[in-house]
């Protein structure tokens, strides 16, 4: 019996400095945070194409959605009970004059001027699928639904790992429907993900 175990921290150090100087990740300043080069974009763009192909016969509505959310929308999900380490919460700032240059004092003093924001009403998404759910609402069709969804999230897992990013793009096909359509949809998936993935 063999043990699956994580590359060592200077693995993902050197495989992200070796995607760095090939240009293809622009670093900024913060673990897991990265601009894209044109060359890192035109290879996302073309798997993104072959993804469609392979479920264009499902017929699929296809939905883009912003990388933000309702807040009202994300507490009626259970991710801040199972990933409470993971979100990300939208703060601005809501005073007036006088409290504007209290911030700016503190900003000025190095202080910690994010005590002046507040919650706002959008969230950060975590799953594409998310912001789907609230417009969900209602009687589904006969055969249920499939969508295709795309979308940048976000993930609070700062990392030295290039491939754990804080903000990915993130492609999903939902099905909505039965139990029974939920399981065929993902052991459809399961089935041809491998095969797509040793194809590239």
């Amino acid at each position: 019996m063999s043990a699956c175990l994580a590359p060592p921290d200077d693995l993902y150090v050197a495989y992200r400095q070796e995607l760095v100087g090939a240009g293809l990740l622009i670093p900024l300043g913060v673990r897991g945070l990265y601009g894209r080069s044109g060359t890192f974009e035109h290879i996302i763009d073309r798997f993104e194409d072959y993804v469609t192909r392979m479920g264009a016969h499902f017929k699929p509505e296809v939905m883009r959605f912003p990388p933000i959310f309702g807040r009202a929308d994300y507490e009626r999900i259970d991710h801040i009970s199972n990933f409470p380490d993971l979100m990300g919460s939208v703060h601005s700032f809501l005073g007036g004059d006088r409290e504007h240059r209290q911030m700016l004092g503190k900003f000025e003093r190095k202080e910690d001027w994010t005590q002046d924001l507040e919650p706002s009403e959008v969230m950060m998404v975590p799953a594409a699928c998310y912001p789907l759910y609230p417009t969900a609402a209602g009687t589904l069709p006969a055969n249920g639904r499939r969508v295709d969804l795309k979308t940048f999230v976000f993930r609070r897992e700062p990392s030295d790992d290039p491939a754990r990013m804080q903000v990915f793009r993130q492609r999903e096909y939902v099905r909505l429907g039965s139990a029974d359509e939920a399981l065929e949809h993902r052991n459809y998936w399961l089935a041809r993900g491998q095969p797509m993935l040793e194809s590239v």
